[in-house]
C-alpha cells in the first residue's frame, strides 16, 4: 500500500527536529526547491494500492533518493548510508527529525521494479511543465533535437570472448546436472581451454587464425548446446530456457558471420548477460565508431531543459528525430513546437514538407545546398538556429559526465530508470541556476 511521510513538524516541543543550518547552494537544496512533489507523489502512488497490503517505504523519500542518486554519484548501498548522517540528504527526503526510517539498499531494487515506461514519461512531463514557467515565453516552445547512445555496462564485445563465455556458461550448466547424480560426460574442456590459453598469449593475430579460432568455438559450442538439450529433456534440469534460446542465437549468428565473411549480422547479440544490447553507430569523427548501449533521442527546449524523446534498443534512423521530438512535444504541452532545429541528420524531404504543412519554423540542415524553390525562414532566423544547434552536445555531455550517464549499470528493464531520473536532476538544477520566481 502506497506510503508518504508527512513532512510538517510533528509537536512544539519536538527536541529531535532538524535545527542545523545547511548551505543554501548546496545542490540537493537547490533542486528540491524547484520540484513539484505533491506532482511526482501522485503519479508514482497510482502503482501502489491504496487500501491493501502492507504500507511501502514512504514514496517522497523514495523519489528523491533517485535524483540523489546521480547529483551525489553514489550507489545504492553509499547512498542508503549516507542518509543516516547528511543533514542536506535527509531534508531532501523531506525529513525533519533526525531519527527517522532508513530504507535497505534492496529496497530502491524493489521501488524502480515499480516504474514502468509510461510512469518514466509521467515523471518526465509533469516535470517539464513544471520546469518551462521559468523560460521566456517567446523559446518556450523552440526544440533543438539530437541523438545519443547511452551505454550499457559491458566489456568491448569480442567474438571470441562472447563464444567463450557462452561454453564456459554451458559447462558451468552440465556441471550442475552432475552434481544431482546424473551421468554426464563433458567432451572438449581440455581442448578448449589450451586453445584459449595458445590465442591469450599471443598478442597479433591474422584474420585467417582469428577466424579459425571463432570456428572452433561454434563448433565446439554446438556440440556442447546439443548434449545440454538432451540432458534437461532427459533429467528436467533446471536450466533457464531463455539463457539457452540466447546462447543457441550466438552460435547461429557468429556461424552465419564465418560462412559469409562479415562482421555484422541483423539483430546481432554482443554480450551473453545483456542480450538485448546493440551496436550504436556513432556519426563522429575520432575515437570509437560504435558504442554498445540505448539509442536516445533528445529535444533541449529553450535552450535550457532537455527531455527525452524516445529510447530503443535498435539503432533506428536519426530522419525518425523530427516526428518523435513533435508527438512528445504535443504529448506533453498539448501544442506543437514553434520551431525544430537540428542538424543534417535529421534531414529527408518528407522532414521539410512535414514541418511547412503544420506551419513549424524549418531548422533542419539541409543536405547540400538548400534547392531554389525551398521554403526557407528569415535569414536571421537560419543564422541563430544554426548558432544554437551545437547547444545540444554540450548537454549530453553534462548528462554523461556530470549526472553518470556514461555507463548504465542497470539491466535492460531498469535502464529507462536511470537516465529519466538523471534528467530529471539536470533539468532541476538547470532552472535553479536561472533564479527568479
Amino acid at each position: 500500500m502506497k506510503h508518504h511521510h508527512s513532512t510538517d513538524q510533528a509537536a512544539m516541543f519536538d527536541f529531535d527536529l532538524l535545527q542545523m543550518p545547511v548551505d543554501e547552494q548546496h545542490p540537493l537544496m537547490r533542486i528540491g526547491k524547484e520540484l513539484d512533489w505533491d506532482a511526482l507523489i501522485e503519479i508514482v502512488g497510482k502503482k501502489y494500492s491504496g487500501k491493501t497490503g502492507r504500507n511501502s517505504k514512504s514514496l517522497r523519500m523514495m523519489i528523491a533518493l533517485e535524483i540523489a542518486k546521480p547529483v551525489l554519484r553514489e550507489s545504492d548501498r553509499d547512498l542508503v548510508r549516507r542518509l543516516e548522517t547528511d543533514i542536506a540528504l535527509k531534508l531532501f527526503c523531506g525529513f525533519t527529525n533526525v531519527y527517522h526510517d532508513v530504507p535497505d539498499a534492496s529496497s530502491l531494487t524493489k521501488f524502480r521494479k515499480k516504474l514502468d515506461s509510461e510512469t518514466l514519461q509521467l515523471l518526465e512531463d509533469a516535470s517539464i511543465r513544471t520546469f518551462i514557467r521559468k523560460l521566456p515565453c517567446k523559446r518556450r516552445h523552440q526544440c533543438i533535437t539530437d541523438s545519443t547512445c547511452i551505454p550499457g555496462s559491458i566489456t568491448f564485445p569480442i567474438d571470441g570472448k562472447l563464444l567463450l563465455t557462452a561454453w564456459r556458461k554451458m559447462v558451468v550448466a552440465l556441471e550442475k546436472i552432475r552434481q544431482t547424480g546424473k551421468k554426464v560426460i563433458i567432451r572438449g574442456k581440455r581442448a578448449v581451454t589450451k586453445a584459449a590459453a595458445g590465442f591469450r598469449k599471443k598478442k597479433r593475430h591474422t584474420i585467417e587464425e582469428v577466424q579459425a579460432y571463432n570456428q572452433f568455438l561454434v563448433t565446439k559450442g554446438e556440440q556442447l548446446l546439443a548434449l545440454l538439450h538432451k540432458t534437461v529433456a532427459s533429467t528436467a534440469a533446471d536450466v533457464s530456457e531463455k539463457l539457452l534460446q540466447t546462447i543457441a542465437t550466438i552460435l547461429a549468428q557468429q556461424g552465419e558471420m564465418l560462412r559469409r565473411n562479415v562482421r555484422s549480422c541483423r539483430d546481432r547479440i554482443v554480450s551473453l548477460h545483456a542480450p538485448m544490447i546493440r551496436p550504436i553507430p556513432r556519426g563522429k569523427e575520432g575515437g570509437r565508431k560504435t558504442e554498445f548501449g540505448k539509442k536516445i533521442t533528445c529535444s533541449v527546449i529553450g535552450g535550457t531543459l532537455l527531455r527525452m524523446d524516445r529510447i530503443d534498443d535498435d539503432p533506428f534512423s536519426d530522419t525518425e528525430m523530427v516526428p518523435d521530438a513533435i508527438a512528445t512535444h504535443e504529448r506533453c504541452f498539448g501544442r506543437k513546437p514553434s520551431e525544430i532545429n537540428t542538424d543534417r541528420g535529421g534531414h529527408t524531404p518528407e522532414i521539410h514538407a512535414l514541418l511547412e504543412t503544420q506551419d513549424i519554423t524549418d531548422g533542419v540542415q539541409w543536405k547540400g545546398a538548400r534547392p531554389k524553390n525551398a521554403p526557407a525562414p528569415p535569414d536571421h532566423a537560419i543564422k541563430r538556429m544554426r548558432r544554437q544547434r551545437s547547444g545540444v552536445e554540450g548537454k549530453f555531455g553534462t548528462l554523461k559526465t556530470r549526472y553518470c550517464c556514461d555507463r548504465n549499470p542497470y539491466k535492460h528493464d531498469h535502464a529507462h530508470v536511470k537516465i529519466a531520473f538523471a534528467l530529471l536532476a539536470m533539468n532541476a538544477m538547470a532552472v535553479a541556476r536561472i533564479g527568479g520566481p
